[in-house]
């Protein structure tokens, strides 16, 4: 409003705009944590990736061989009283990732994984992941009393990005959902 001008606002359309403006300021930072979680964003340039985690980032690595070598793994896991989740990263040789078709890899990658992590297989589905390759798996992990856990596999050139997440106790549907929607990843 320019000074010496009357608003054509009555008043009481002010007190009620302010009024939900600020419910609105003070209800946003509920809506986040609808689910009692803080997420906060972690970014790894490393690993060129972005994701929300529900508590504090614990790195993880470690390697794995393959017929074609030494596969390094890095990345970074979370875990609270309802869920665990896990983004992961491995440098595939080279050669191989020239010699086999992106779903072989994916394949072997999905077959390895469900080996590692004591799984027998509830779903499996080809996907594509910021146009790359990927697979979206559902699995039951033995060595927990078959708890139910899932995996994304994303192929990036010679990168296998796999992201993890399970619920610890209640449904964490909508947080496992979270987790997996705010992945982002880049190229070099």
């Amino acid at each position: 409003m320019q000074p010496g001008r009357a608003s054509s606002i009555p008043p009481r359309v002010r007190v009620a705009a302010r009024f939900v403006l600020a419910a609105a300021v003070l209800l946003a930072p509920a809506a986040v944590r609808a689910d009692g979680l803080a997420w906060t964003p972690y970014e790894s340039e490393t690993g060129r990736f972005r994701v929300l985690l529900p508590a504090a980032p614990v790195p993880t690595s470690g390697a794995f061989e393959t017929r074609a070598g030494s596969v390094p793994e890095v990345g970074v896991e979370t875990e609270t009283a309802d869920l665990v989740v896990k983004v992961e990263h491995h440098d595939l040789p080279r050669l191989a990732c020239l010699l086999l078709p992106d779903e072989r890899i994916l394949e072997f990658a999905a077959s390895g994984l469900l080996r590692d992590r004591h799984g027998r297989l509830e779903s499996e589905e080809p996907t594509l992941f910021q146009g790359h390759p990927g697979r979206m798996l559902r699995y039951l992990r033995s060595d927990l009393g078959d708890r139910e856990e899932e995996a994304r596999l994303v192929l990036v050139g010679h990168r296998l990005y796999i992201a993890l997440a399970r619920a610890q106790g209640s449904d964490a549907r909508e947080p496992i959902g979270r987790f997996f929607d705010s992945l982002e990843i880049w190229e070099d």
